[in-house]
């Protein structure tokens, strides 16, 4: 059977477009899903609320973070660069977290006094042929006398700025990372919570992908997505008569398999060349659902060759029919001319 005559398929630019419209819709309606349902359920259903306040009370008790009303984030360290941070706060808190601290008597890292904080962390001393030495390379000087702070050591005539600032975030970094892998209940209340955390966005993304992939289309008269809808593009069958609603539903459930499931194995790329280079800009998903994509604005879809036969028989009566009405004007005209 041949393509109707009264369709234009949709340019492959535009096809794009409503597909990446498509993307972004269910990428931010998941998103929010999640935000605002999955959350609060994660809380109150799954233990997250628990896990949070478990994880968020051993972190505030090892002095490396900032708790501020629930909230927990890093200190910020002095930048030579910038004047504005605060100084004094990173080196505080990696000196509580090993000296001080209940976590780090759980991870191991806990050291008995400020001398052995000074040895371990600030590199006071080194073992050479297993014995402990003055490290000659240490940045911070202890023969002026021991700080009033025990965290606030000076450092050497010879340090740089610089050095002092990458030798603490250093520091600071390898303390958050022994209580992140080292304590063990942290380290499986906080699995357990990104788990919950990664599987509520994957759900919310699956119901938005089902309703604005799914459902929607199939409601819709024309079986058009949100993106094809704004653009103005309606899917077809492979003749370009109306698609039917198992079509509809195939086409849309290929899109999920080929554009997004298999999106790793560069499946859309494969699909994206069909669309550019056939002539019939038919991609992956076409093929498999036996559809095409017109553009609605310059198009008339009928609902089956026999319709749009009737269509044209009907077309072909009115303009005959105007013909007539037109030679019989013309007659009219001359007669009356001629009087």
């Amino acid at each position: 059977m041949e393509i109707s005559k009264s369709i234009k398929l949709a340019t492959p630019i535009k096809r794009t477009f409503a597909g990446v419209i498509d993307f972004f819709l269910i990428a931010f309606f998941g998103l929010a899903l999640f935000a605002f349902a999955g959350i609060p359920l994660i809380n109150n259903v799954f233990d997250g609320g628990t896990l949070v306040y478990e994880t968020t009370r051993i972190q505030t008790e090892s002095y490396l973070f900032i708790n501020d009303e629930g909230v927990i984030s890093v200190y910020p360290y002095y930048d030579p660069d910038d004047e504005e941070t605060p100084l004094g706060l990173v080196e505080k808190a990696i000196y509580r977290y090993y000296v001080e601290s209940t976590p780090a008597l759980e991870t191991g890292a806990h050291l008995e006094d400020t001398d052995a904080y000074y040895d371990a962390v600030l590199l006071r001393k080194i073992v050479i042929n297993d014995v402990l030495v003055d490290n000659p390379d240490c940045l911070f000087d202890f023969e002026n006398g021991l700080p009033l702070n025990p965290w606030d050591v000076p450092v050497k005539a010879t340090t740089t700025a610089t050095e002092k600032y990458e030798f603490y975030l250093d520091a600071y970094q390898t303390a958050i990372d022994d209580l992140e892998q080292n304590h063990e209940q942290f380290r499986t209340m906080n699995n357990e919570l990104s788990q919950r955390m990664v599987w509520g966005i994957i759900s919310g993304l699956i119901l938005s992908l089902l309703v604005f992939q799914i459902a929607l289309p199939l409601i819709m008269k024309d079986g058009a997505t949100a993106g094809k809808r704004l653009l103005q593009l309606s899917p077809v069958n492979s003749l370009g008569y109306t698609a039917s609603r198992a079509q509809i539903l195939l086409r849309n459930i290929s899109v999920i398999f080929i554009h997004y499931l298999l999106v790793f194995f560069a499946v859309p790329f494969v699909s994206l060349m069909f669309l550019i280079f056939r002539k019939d800009h038919r991609n992956l998903v076409d093929l498999v659902a036996a559809t095409m994509v017109v553009d609605t604005k310059d198009s008339v879809v009928f609902a089956s060759a026999q319709a749009e036969a009737a269509a044209q028989e009907k077309i072909s009566e009115i303009q005959a029919q105007n013909k007539i009405l037109r030679e019989q004007y013309a007659k009219e005209e001359i007669e009356r001319k001629q009087k």
